[in-house]
């Protein structure tokens, strides 16, 4: 069987996708709303990153509810503790617009971008949409009954996973190299 359109979209470039899984009819859901709860999870060891430490991990965690009873679930990080409450209200507040609408990640997709085209579509606004947009894709997947990875075009098989800063001990600090200096004139170039 051909694969069938999705409608996937990239929520940055606006780029739609149209690859699924063969065979899936697409289930009428409706959001009934939206649940939101904001954790500040500290690690045993502050994480560490090119910008610095950090000693805590800043989640939203977010669940669109149906009135079918599918739960789609996704979090997001804010990345700073201040940034926390204001992103998980952002988030909330979004429960309103969407009270009622049909569970269609584009569709929420569009509906929200054009909710805040004037705003800017970067920042916390980014972070709160994406948020709602993967827990809609998480939903319409438990909905057909199959991994999001399918849903999307994929083959569910374990992939490769790489740490950044593997080479980052704690505790063990790096011999740094001194800074070569360059002549005015290839600095100027």
């Amino acid at each position: 069987m051909a694969p069938t359109p999705c409608g996937r979209s990239d929520f940055l470039s606006g780029r739609r996708f149209t690859q699924m899984t063969p065979g899936d009819i697409d289930p009428e859901l409706t959001i009934s709303g939206l649940r939101v709860r904001a954790v500040d999870l500290v690690p045993e060891r502050p994480v560490q990153t090119a910008a610095g430490p950090l000693s805590s991990t800043p989640l939203v965690l977010i669940d669109v509810l149906t009135r079918e009873g599918i739960v789609g679930h996704s979090y997001v990080r804010c990345y700073h503790e201040l940034a926390l409450a204001a992103t998980a209200r952002l988030v909330e507040d979004l429960a309103d617009v969407l009270a009622g609408a049909r569970l269609d990640p584009d569709g929420l997709d569009d509906t929200l971008r054009g909710r805040f085209r004037l705003v800017g579509l970067q920042g916390l606004v980014a972070i709160a949409l994406a948020g709602v947009e993967m827990a809609a894709w998480d939903a319409r997947a438990k909905a057909r009954g199959v991994p999001l990875v399918s849903l999307l075009g994929g083959d569910p098989r374990p992939i490769l996973a790489y740490a950044s800063l593997r080479t980052m001990a704690p505790g063990r600090r790096r011999r740094r190299r001194p800074a070569r200096s360059r002549p005015a004139s290839a600095a100027s170039s």
